[in-house]
């Protein structure tokens, strides 16, 4: 009802039933305003809640409509493992001006100029040397005794190591981005510096397919070196600091 989330971790999987069936059996007489579903199934849910009919009368932001899904998901912000993924909107950080929003609205197909298509994901956005070494990658998987086993991309959009790599200006994130890396920071060529080399990086890296998160579309703690660490200096001689931002922003 506070649309906080909480995480249990449950010492084996039979514990996890027999608390669900308690829950279940009290919700009448203790939590009659429980939002039960009678089922487990993300579809299912989200078709009752009518998250996406809601969303398309504008009763729910686009923001409030990804947090729901993520939710359904099982990913949450007390699990770095499973945190809640937000997706590349924009794909030009160089521009003088901001891409022209009100074009998306006339782009009956794809995506206009400046804008990600969402239809794909950021492997398929990426050049086609790119797929081609994926699909290879894949092709050549043949020691796999099913096909459910192989894979494109061996890397994730997202992981621990992505999150704390957005988080690496905020306490505590800086701490655990320390203790990952053997306690130091990770090389300052590497961590998080501008917002184009990272979309970049997602584009064209072949060890790279990473999203967003939540964060990144509300708090601009996460671009601003407040609490004044010693990232280093790139082996161009520049000093990391703040988040390069785009010139619009």
């Amino acid at each position: 009802m506070s649309g906080k989330s909480l995480l249990v971790n449950f010492a084996s999987l039979d514990e996890r039933e027999q608390f669900a069936k308690k829950v279940l059996r009290q919700r009448n007489s203790r939590c009659s305003n429980l939002k039960y579903y009678d089922t487990l199934e993300p579809r299912r849910i989200l078709k009752k809640r009518e998250l996406t009919e809601r969303w398309m009368q504008w009763r729910l932001s686009n923001f409030e409509y990804i947090t729901l899904l993520n939710q359904l998901a099982g990913r949450s912000c007390n699990d770095l493992s499973q945190y809640p993924v937000f997706p590349w909107i924009i794909l030009d950080f160089m521009s003088i001006s901001p891409p022209d929003i009100s074009a998306i609205h006339n782009a009956p197909m794809g995506a206009p100029n400046g804008f990600r298509d969402l239809n794909k994901n950021m492997q398929l956005l990426g050049s086609a040397e790119r797929q081609a070494e994926f699909k290879r990658k894949y092709d050549d998987q043949d020691s796999f005794e099913t096909i459910q086993e192989r894979f494109h991309c061996g890397s994730h959009y997202s992981n621990p190591g992505i999150v704390l790599h957005y988080m690496s200006r905020m306490s505590p994130y800086i701490d655990a981005l320390v203790q990952l890396h053997g306690k130091s920071l990770d090389t300052p060529d590497r961590g998080f510096h501008s917002v184009q080399e990272s979309l970049l990086g997602a584009l064209n890296d072949y060890a790279d397919v990473r999203e967003l998160i939540p964060e990144f579309y509300f708090c601009p703690d996460l671009f601003l070196n407040a609490n004044q660490v010693n990232f280093g200096q790139k082996q161009s001689g520049e000093r990391v600091h703040d988040v390069v931002l785009p010139p619009w922003s």
